[in-house]
């Protein structure tokens, strides 16, 4: 078996020119969040293998622990990378401080005598981030019958991936189970899952996510084309003609059941106040703000969409377990909750329910919606009532 070192600098040299052809060919074509991760990850990778190349010189103090950090930030980037490719974002912090805390474990450890400074922490680290990383493909993988942009391409290149992170993350344990049980001096250690098989393995993962990389970047691309199409820019939640689309789908689906479910109108009270006193951007600021209570209130299968303006609807399934009462008051809370935006309070919202009329159709639930939001504004601010 070749040796570590030319294993390293094989692995670094390959690292180098995937990164530069995968930035020049992919990256700067698509501009996909996830083709952005995986060329961070690259850098960061490619960075602790140059760095642990240094192992054995006299710098090796300062390069091992960095080694270590670059190591664990690679990781966290393919987490972050996978998280995107379901249009979520891990928080920054959640991704680079376990870096900088393994960095710091390192340095504690006698960098400068022990190349495995730090070990614990950095390979603990390692398997919890390809955990998660496989985690979220594993859940793309389960829904990726839902997607309108799944195809063959798309479901081989999720599978391999999910199968390839999930390949890494168990050998990453062993090796963190190995070095606590055994030690890293070990010979079972040593030749189960030393250096030399860890780097051929991390070959192996850019291999496979390179190659699939053409066909998930293209997908994330499309995905976020159609989201920006359906998806009003300010309160993150649906335009009028994605909601219309989806409760015509809903109205169709729902057509037998007895009581499928409701329909919500709201609207700001005294919002063109709010607007003529405090400018248009605190204005931005509270319909941000319900779009943002909207989408932490809301179960599988409702849906929030702005109308125009301050004008809002809701699509409620009918629940057992929770009444459109509840779900518009969990709503309210949660707007005044966070109801400070600098020097002035935002306005209060008034809700008119109905329930859907399969048989009337659509527009004349939105009616009775719109009649029973007339009634609430007339009853005072901040009120729910339910159509006649």
């Amino acid at each position: 078996m070749l040796d570590t070192v030319t294993l390293r600098i094989a692995f670094s040299l390959i690292a180098f020119c995937v990164l530069v052809l995968f930035y020049v060919g992919t990256y700067r074509g698509t501009r996909s969040a996830f083709s952005g991760w995986w060329v961070l990850s690259l850098l960061m990778y490619l960075l602790s293998a140059v760095l642990f190349l240094l192992n054995g010189t006299p710098v090796q103090a300062v390069a091992n622990p960095l080694g270590n950090m670059f190591g664990v930030a690679g990781s966290a980037c393919i987490f972050a990378a996978a998280s995107s490719l379901r249009l979520w974002q891990p928080p920054r912090l959640a991704l680079f401080a376990p870096a900088v805390g393994v960095l710091v474990v390192s340095l504690l450890d006698d960098p400068a005598h022990n190349v495995w400074a730090g070990g614990p922490a950095f390979l603990g680290a390692m398997w919890c981030y390809y955990l998660l990383g496989t985690r979220q493909l594993w859940l793309i993988w389960r829904a990726r019958s839902e997607s309108e942009s799944a195809g063959h391409a798309y479901d081989v290149a999720v599978l391999s991936m999910t199968v390839c992170s999930g390949l890494v993350t168990f050998f990453y344990f062993l090796r963190w189970t190995l070095f606590l049980v055994v030690g890293p001096d070990s010979r079972l250690f040593t030749e189960t899952v030393g250096p030399q098989s860890t780097t051929l393995l991390l070959l192996l993962l850019l291999v496979v996510v390179t190659y699939n990389m053409s066909a998930l970047s293209q997908s994330q691309l499309t995905h976020e084309l159609r989201v920006a199409a359906t998806q009003d820019a300010l309160t993150g939640l649906l335009n009028r003609g994605a909601f219309e689309a989806r409760a015509e789908e809903f109205v169709r689906r729902s057509r037998h059941q007895p009581s499928p479910g409701y329909v919500v109108m709201a609207d700001f009270d005294d919002f063109k106040l709010l607007n003529d006193h405090y400018g248009h951007a605190s204005g931005d600021d509270a319909l941000a703000a319900f779009g943002t209570a909207c989408r932490a209130e809301l179960r599988d299968g409702e849906v929030a969409a702005r109308l125009g303006g301050d004008e809002f609807v809701l699509l409620l399934p009918h629940r057992e377990s929770r009444q459109p009462e509840q779900t518009v008051s969990s709503i309210g809370r949660r707007l005044a909750a966070g109801a400070r935006r600098g020097d002035h309070p935002l306005p209060t919202v008034s809700f008119g329910i109905a329930e859907i009329d399969c048989a009337a159709g659509l527009e004349v639930s939105l009616a009775r919606a719109d009649a029973a939001l007339y009634r609430a504004k007339g009853s005072g601010f901040g009120n729910a009532v339910r159509a006649e």
